[in-house]
């Protein structure tokens, strides 16, 4: 009971396997020429295959063959264009003279070593030089065919003058079989029906779009740019973008010179020009100046020197008029100290002398041996009259007192 009951399992496991891959290969072909979009095609061609085997003979075996391919919508003549993407649907029918083989091919596997692909009379093997396997399918023993997928390489051309138009071409594979317990390998030749054509690559010539729009600068840094004289100029550069060519940065050409040590107006010129021959250019304007002094606002001119209102004539000399005893300054004939001197206007009487020198009656002017000219001390000595003073306070405070407790 268990071996049936995997055996129902299994049948109704590759039952569905079938179905599934048969609603795929219906999605992939419905028949004839199917454009999913704009650069992908589709088709669906019948095969006719040969099996070379040396019990058998050959054994013709019926393929359909669904390859989808990426090709480009329009080409230019002579231009190299790709066929990408590429897959193929594989359907191998049972119901022939394979039929018979059933036993020995389940599951279904082997290499496919070839499958052409020709456009404008250049055939190119998709699957390359080391092909591609089939991969290992098991089916039913009621199964009409057996389906698989195979990927291939992209394929380049070269168009021609007129529109390309790309076939399918001969395909040829191994079946892996096995006699008991015996590996075989049977070799398979595949070529299509008449009607082999896949898809056909437009070739037209396309105008260029014409490219009328100048690159744009701009410029980095300050500009206007200021300078004082003596300072170093530090070139800021610029970039540059254009619509078709993108970036021209490292294409930008610098011309023009700024002299730091002369002051003046100096201009630096930028241009770049794009593929189309388009130029752009861009000045930047560069100010040198002299260097302006501390408290510009307030320089003085050269009649007016600083603290030059402030300064007297030169009969009024800074501090004249204000420096002590300035006004009572002795001519040349009146030295030092003449006017005040003791012994002058207001020179002590003979009487009253406080000597100095000898005190001669006979001799009306003493002489005036401290030759410094001392002034006689006439200063009022104020902390002895504060003194005074406060002592008054308090005997006149302590009088009222006296008479208020004493005679009252």
């Amino acid at each position: 009971m268990k071996k049936k009951e995997e055996i129902i399992i299994n049948k109704i496991t590759k039952k569905l396997t079938i179905m599934m891959l048969s609603i795929i290969f219906v999605i992939f072909y419905s028949g004839g020429l199917k454009t999913i979009h704009a650069e992908q095609a589709t088709k669906t061609f019948d095969y006719e295959c040969v099996a070379k085997t040396s019990i058998a003979g050959d054994i013709l075996i019926d393929m359909k063959v669904t390859p989808t391919v990426s090709i480009p919508d329009i080409v230019n003549p002579h231009q190299k264009f790709s066929v990408s993407d590429i897959e193929t649907a594989i359907e191998v029918d049972l119901t022939g003279s394979l039929a018979p083989l059933k036993g020995l091919i389940n599951p279904f596997n082997g290499h496919v070593n070839q499958f052409n692909l020709q456009a404008a009379n250049e055939t190119v093997n998709v699957v390359g030089t080391e092909g591609v396997a089939i991969p290992e399918t098991p089916f039913d023993n009621d199964a009409p065919f057996i389906p698989f997928i195979i990927g291939a390489n992209d394929a380049s051309y070269t168009a021609g003058d007129v529109d390309v138009n790309i076939h399918v071409g001969e395909i040829k594979a191994e079946i892996h079989a096995k006699l008991g317990t015996t590996p075989v390998n049977l070799p398979v030749t595949c070529t299509p029906a008449e009607d082999n054509l896949l898809t056909t690559v437009k070739v037209e010539e396309t105008e260029e779009e014409v490219d009328n729009e100048a690159p744009v600068i701009t410029l980095n840094g300050d500009n206007p740019m200021t300078l004082n004289v003596g300072e170093t100029y530090s070139e800021p550069g610029a970039t540059a973008k254009d619509n078709v060519d993108g970036d021209l940065t490292d294409q930008i050409k610098i011309s023009g010179k700024v002299n730091t040590q002369k002051a003046g107006e100096y201009s630096i010129t930028y241009t770049v020009t794009d593929k189309a021959g388009n130029q752009a250019a861009a000045t930047r304007t560069v100010y040198v100046e002299e260097a302006a002094d501390p408290g510009n606002d307030d320089k003085p001119s050269n009649g007016d020197k600083p603290g030059d209102g402030d300064k007297p004539d030169y009969g009024e000399k800074p501090g004249d008029g204000k420096k002590p005893d300035d006004g009572e300054k002795p001519s040349d004939d009146q030295k030092p100290g003449d006017s005040d001197k003791p012994g002058d206007s207001e020179k002590p009487d003979d009487d009253n002398n406080i000597g100095v020198g000898n005190n001669n009656s006979d001799n009306p002017k003493q002489e005036n041996t401290n030759k410094g000219g001392v002034l006689p001390n006439t200063a009022t000595n104020i902390p002895f009259t504060l003194l005074i003073g406060a002592i008054l306070l308090v005997l006149g405070g302590s009088l009222h007192l006296f008479r208020k407790y004493i005679f009252n």
